[in-house]
């Protein structure tokens, strides 16, 4: 989402600015711009590294100049080339979420996720999502719902009503818990709501918290340290880092005795 985008570029801006570099945006599709054009624009302008942000489609290939510049990029986009990148851990992610609605005393979760997410995050929350339900003893009777498209709530709510999960984990927005309110899913009366990335630490929504803002200074870190190594092209062994979440309470589970923020009134 955007919150989570901002967050990311604010993060590799600050980290950026304070090793004494400057984070500018370019957009490569735009004008009818070609590859090799883009290059030369961003040599003549003597950039010589690149933060790439995750791509829009999955499987895409960008063929600049590579040689040329040092690479990071954010995200698991499956695009070509790899190059040296930095992620959320969602293996963790998910595990944590598990853990969290298992100590709130959930037993039937429930997993929907668009499947080009899936596929662009190599299946690891779906992954994650199956080993910790058989570790924490989750009654693991519902199938995961796959989506066609990131958001079709209609679907969302018919397989919530079909299927009786007394919580969902899934990806969704702020604005979006308002629809699924609007449909007659009260939550979390009837059933709890974990987000796999809410977009700030206070969020109403519970769930997982990524720290957009440290992973782009992470980001910003690594990709100036390849710059004054000289240190340039396509890597022959790319390195991913990752950065484990961290629970956001909210209001769309149910409370423990030691959360904060008890006695919040349901979401309908």
């Amino acid at each position: 989402g955007r919150p989570r985008r901002r967050a990311r570029t604010t993060g590799a801006r600050e980290r950026a600015e304070a090793r004494g570099y400057v984070l500018q945006p370019f957009w490569l599709y735009r004008d009818d711009m070609t590859n090799e054009r883009f290059s030369e624009i961003l040599w003549a302008r003597g950039i010589r590294g690149i933060f790439l942000s995750p791509f829009p489609k999955l499987g895409m290939e960008i063929n600049l100049q590579w040689e040329r510049f040092s690479v990071v990029a954010h995200g698991l986009s499956l695009a070509h080339p790899v190059f040296h990148r930095t992620s959320n851990d969602h293996y963790q992610s998910m595990m944590l979420a598990m853990m969290e609605c298992r100590r709130r005393g959930y037993k039937r979760p429930g997993f929907a996720l668009d499947a080009p997410t899936s596929e662009r995050l190599e299946f690891r929350w779906e992954a994650a999502y199956r080993v910790s339900g058989e570790r924490l003893g989750f009654r693991m009777e519902i199938p995961p719902l796959m989506l066609a498209e990131r958001w079709q709530p209609d679907r969302l709510c018919q397989w919530i009503k079909r299927e009786k999960p007394d919580v969902v984990i899934t990806l969704i927005l702020e604005d979006q818990v308002k629809e699924l309110v609007k449909r007659g899913i009260c939550i979390p009366d009837k059933v709890g709501l974990v987000s796999l990335s809410v977009a700030q630490p206070d969020s109403p929504l519970s769930g997982v918290y990524q720290n957009p803002s440290t992973m782009g200074a992470v980001a910003a870190d690594q990709l100036i340290n390849m710059v004054e190594r000289n240190e340039t092209g396509i890597p022959e062994n790319p390195i991913t880092l990752t950065l484990g979440g961290s629970w956001n309470p909210g209001r769309t589970v149910r409370k423990t005795v030691d959360d904060p923020g008890g006695g919040l009134p349901p979401l309908c």
